[in-house]
């Protein structure tokens, strides 16, 4: 944890430097995560341990895992669970990437910013089974994040790169998982001019505001996926600003680059449900799973192919090539939030 005044900012080393909280003046940004954090080295993130509605659900280890505000996924499948059909290897829900712990993490503080460096390799995870899972097998990438903390704004900037350390080609199928604190009637506005539910169908008239489930014990999950998307130029980059609007006014607004798949993800309820157990019989989820925010990625989450054609697909890496994502996120003025708020509604939403 990282005080800094009134506001604290947690970072995860245990889960590759996630993000687990960030607090500005006392107001909590991110979710209340329903997982606690696990020991990665007894992780075994490929068991049936879990099952979804009575089935045991192989390769979903990550719903137990599931404790931070923001997350890299992958690399070699940020998705849903997929059995490769080249390898017949089980590739897991969102990957391996958010349960390997970092080497070492550098702080360096100044007067006008907070910054955080560190990394991790990832792997095979194939090989001498006397060694923690995420030491196992040929190195594949080589992960660096470096986090940078405005100390008068409070934006903070995240980029992630991936070098190709083996000596094949190889293409990072990365993603992430942004979730913020919701509040009942807190709306969720992306610039985009398609817009479908996940899964088909033409969304509802409230798919871009956050309710809570009527019932705790039952979750309820929607996925919007937004296709042509705005993005704006700073610098010699492109990125997408959406917006977290509270219904006081407050509101964050979040920098994303061009992704072949974005999608709001709204949750509620959950907890002590019989969705997700142990083995036993045991509730997986102690905690509601409330939050609002996105997730976006190199691929289709689904599988599906259903991406945004305008996006370009995501580069193979040749041995030493170096692939970054950047991205960011902080709290607007409510001046800021209203003009901002203007600027997508001229991008309203269809169907894609």
């Amino acid at each position: 944890m990282i005080y800094d005044g009134s506001n604290k900012y947690e970072f995860l080393p245990s889960k590759g430097l996630s993000v687990g909280q960030v607090v500005v003046k006392g107001q909590s940004l991110l979710w209340d995560q329903p997982s606690d954090l696990y020991n990665p080295q007894k992780l075994d993130l490929r068991s049936n341990a879990i099952h979804i509605n009575c089935n045991p659900a192989e390769g979903f280890m990550y719903i137990a895992t599931f404790c931070a505000g923001i997350e890299l996924l992958g690399l070699s499948n940020w998705g849903m669970p997929v059995r490769k059909a080249e390898t017949g290897r089980l590739e897991i829900l969102h990957g391996e990437a958010a349960s390997i712990p970092v080497d070492i993490v550098s702080l360096n503080l100044n007067p006008a910013s907070i910054s955080l460096e560190a990394s991790f390799d990832f792997r095979s995870f194939r090989g001498c089974i006397l060694l923690p899972w995420y030491k196992r097998g040929e190195k594949l990438f080589r992960v660096t994040r470096k986090v940078v903390i405005n100390r008068l704004s409070g934006f903070i900037d995240i980029s992630d790169s991936f070098q190709n350390v083996s000596g094949i080609v190889l293409t990072p199928d990365w993603g992430y998982h942004v979730t913020f604190r919701p509040e009942p009637g807190a709306r969720y506005l992306v610039p985009s001019r398609n817009a479908q539910c996940r899964g088909g169908g033409e969304p509802p008239e409230s798919y871009t505001v956050w309710q809570p489930s009527a019932n705790d014990f039952q979750r309820i999950e929607n996925g919007i996926i937004f296709k042509d998307l705005h993005y704006d130029n700073i610098g010699t980059e492109k990125y997408c600003t959406s917006l977290l609007v509270y219904p006081d006014g407050r509101a964050i607004c979040v920098k994303t680059p061009p992704a072949p798949y974005f999608q709001t993800w709204f949750c509620s309820g959950g907890a002590e449900s019989k969705e997700f157990t142990w083995k036993n019989g045991q509730p997986v989820l102690k905690r509601n799973w409330d939050g609002i925010g996105i997730e976006f990625g190199s691929s289709s989450l689904d599988h599906d192919q259903n991406i945004d054609p305008a996006v370009p697909p995501e580069m193979s890496l040749n041995p030493g090539e170096i692939r970054t994502v950047s991205f960011g996120f902080g709290i607007i003025n409510q001046s800021e939030a209203i003009s901002l708020e203007k600027s997508i509604i001229l991008h309203k939403p269809g169907i894609a």
